[in-house]
């Protein structure tokens, strides 16, 4: 029973005709024994980069770790973005929109929050209430949002608008409270849930396969009020969606800081059904140590744009802090960058954290020659390393792997190994075409290699569910290993000879397959097949894409 239901309770025991004060006390005394109550988990408030020391103004240090996606933000918000009509000219500089969309309601029957559900350790799924607390309107707000040189070339209005479905858009509100009464942490049982469907502000086609792309963020937060805190041991979240046409919108690979996701996608329906469950990431925070500015080397001083050839003491300054995150589409390279430079990072803290997104940098090439059409889902990774790579797993056809980049500090606070954990989850479809028709029978091959060639694995799972293949890595230890994943089909069977009249016949058995366990295999380098750089444009950002085929990613034009 909630706080005020127990105070209404009291207040009408007091109320009661016969106001005999002993009696009264007794009552009001043993009714609240009885109140379920609702305690208040000791969990901390989440990990903050305040707690760490300040760096001199000729030093740098750099902080690795989740940057981009906490409770305090403007996209708990609806917000379209729009370009004045002095950045109307410039192509890269598209009408923007994201919808945070809300719960399901009676109104509200597509694009919204169908439920929200969750449960501790092997109990079963409790269904969490929408809470009566709701974020504020800040209907009508508008404010620049993007410059150049010239002045401002587009303004942000945040805002609410009824749904469109017809024209792939889902209703625009706000982030909502969900009540999870048997899941308290230090703040108490609400937590934030944010959805949002982004993307190009039109029906029109937006992308190269000529549909409509909508990129899907989706993050939940122990919260009180905005203020966050770490989510409770042993807790699973589910989040359902229903997004109905929407959800064929929703093309490309998915990453995040799920652990053991289950994913349900029922695109095709009429309800067009998105469903993600898993529990919270405990991800490690990264600290390099501090270094004076004129002692850094031009690899990492030519991340600020400080060309090779000059002198430290030519560059601008970068004095300070700088935080890279794989969330703020920071390269995982830069990780490893800092390290030798710098010295070694050491966990700082861990920030426990749920949340899912499309990455923003589709790799196309990755199921070009393959016959499945290039729109839909592709397939999702999760991972609770500091840093990953930005763009989906790259296809080694030399070995007929999928290849994935990770890095964390090698040790944890109390100087014990961080060990990780990675998800890979594909369409049967894409599977099939990679390695074959008879996975169901396949052994799993997986490697993590590290810097230094290393090869090993802790554990390794493998399963065919809904169509989705879901592979678990984990046990693994860093600081930047490679990780490699493969399915081993087996071979046909050999022919069966057919018997032959005659006194002792002679038939040919046909070998047995045996399904081997995970395995750990050191994989020879593969042939690299040629890449070529291109540049890409957006406004006054520029970005350098290499890659066999590169393309630029959303909102970027070739130069």
């Amino acid at each position: 029973m909630s706080k005020g239901l127990q105070e209404e309770v009291i207040r009408d025991l007091k109320s009661f005709k016969s106001r005999k004060s002993f009696i009264s006390t007794l009552l009001i005394a043993i009714l609240i024994s009885l109140l379920p109550q609702t305690s208040q988990a000791n969990t901390p408030r989440a990990w903050s980069p305040d707690s760490l020391q300040p760096v001199g103004s000729d030093e740098m240090q750099a902080l690795f770790g989740t940057q981009v996606f906490s409770a305090a933000s403007n996209l708990n918000w609806s917000m379209r973005i729009t370009p004045t009509e002095l950045g109307k000219s410039i192509i890269s500089n598209q009408p923007w929109i994201y919808y945070a969309i809300p719960a399901c309601t009676t109104v509200i029957t597509a694009g919204c929050i169908e439920r929200v559900e969750y449960k501790k350790s092997n109990q079963d799924w409790l269904q969490a209430s929408l809470s009566s607390r709701e974020l504020p309107k800040r209907n009508g707000e508008i404010a620049p949002s993007g410059r150049n040189s010239s002045g401002v070339i587009s303004n942000s209005e945040i805002n609410e608008w009824p749904a469109d479905m017809e024209n792939h858009a889902p209703a625009a509100g706000r982030a909502s409270y969900w009540n999870f009464s048997q899941a308290p942490h230090g703040g108490g049982s609400e937590y934030l849930l944010r959805v949002n469907i982004a993307g190009v502000n039109s029906a029109a086609p937006t992308w190269s396969n000529g549909k409509v792309q909508r990129y899907l963020e989706m993050g939940i937060f122990p919260v009180d009020g905005l203020t966050e805190y770490q989510f409770p041991d042993d807790l699973q979240i589910r989040v359902r969606l229903k997004l109905g046409a929407i959800a064929k919108d929703l093309w490309g690979w998915f990453d995040g800081r799920v652990i053991n996701p289950n994913v349900l996608l029922d695109v095709n329906s009429a309800d067009g059904i998105v469903e993600i469950a898993g529990a919270p990431s405990k991800t490690p925070m990264g600290l390099t140590p501090k270094k004076k500015i004129s002692e850094i080397g031009p690899d990492v001083l030519s991340i600020f744009g400080c060309p090779a050839g000059l002198a430290p003491s030519q560059c601008p300054s970068k004095s300070g802090l700088k935080w890279f995150s794989t969330d703020g589409n920071s390269e995982v390279s830069t990780f490893a960058t800092f390290e030798k430079d710098l010295g070694e990072a050491k966990t700082v803290g861990y920030k426990t954290e749920w949340w899912i997104k499309t990455t923003r940098w589709p790799d196309v090439a990755t199921v070009r020659d393959c016959p499945a059409e290039q729109n839909g889902f592709t397939g999702i990774v999760t991972t609770n390393s500091t840093m990953y790579g930005t763009s989906a797993p790259a296809w080694d056809p030399s070995d007929k792997t999928f290849a994935f980049q990770v890095a964390s500090p090698h040790y944890g606070l109390n100087g014990a190994l961080n060990t990780g954990y990675y998800s890979l989850i594909l369409p049967r479809s894409l599977a099939e075409c990679r390695w074959g028709k008879d996975i169901s029978q396949a052994k799993v091959i997986v490697s993590v290699i590290s810097a230094d060639g290393n090869t090993s694995v802790g554990a390794a799972s493998y399963s065919i569910i809904d169509n989705l293949l879901t592979f678990n890595v984990s046990g693994f230890t860093y600081s930047s290993p490679k990780i490699k994943i493969g399915l081993a089909t087996p071979p046909a069977p050999a022919p069966v000879a057919t018997p032959t009249p005659s006194p002792t016949p002679v038939v040919t058995q046909a070998p047995t397959i045996e399904v081997a366990a995970p395995v750990a295999t050191q994989v020879a380098k593969p042939a690299l097949a040629k890449k070529t750089t291109i540049t890409c444009v957006k406004g006054k950002l520029t970005k350098k894409v290499t890659g066999v085929k590169p393309t630029c990613p959303a909102g970027y034009k070739k130069k």
